[in-house]
């Protein structure tokens, strides 16, 4: 009955021990992709900082993601109205 429950507390803590190592390995990888896109987004404003047209084709690019979905309005009024708000 002892040895019984002795592998019992063995499995347990090697199931803890497997679920610790996969959490661990999970917010490694998490932590590498979050890198990864602050990389990304530091060349992607680099980019945009160096030519302007840049920054402007990914605001046409995101309006035209919006869609024509009824639910999203969109207001379209010139940059340089934008800059007295």
């Amino acid at each position: 009955m002892k040895l019984n429950r002795k592998e019992g507390d063995v499995k347990r803590m090697m199931s803890r021990q497997a679920s610790a190592e996969r959490e661990k390995r999970a917010t490694i990888t998490k932590a590498e992709g979050d890198k990864l896109a602050a990389v990304n987004l530091a060349e992607a404003a680099k980019t945009m900082a160096d030519s302007p047209i840049t920054l402007q084709l990914r605001t046409l690019q995101t309006i035209d993601g919006l869609g024509p979905n009824p639910s999203n309005t969109v207001i379209l009024f010139p940059a340089q109205m934008g800059e007295l708000l």
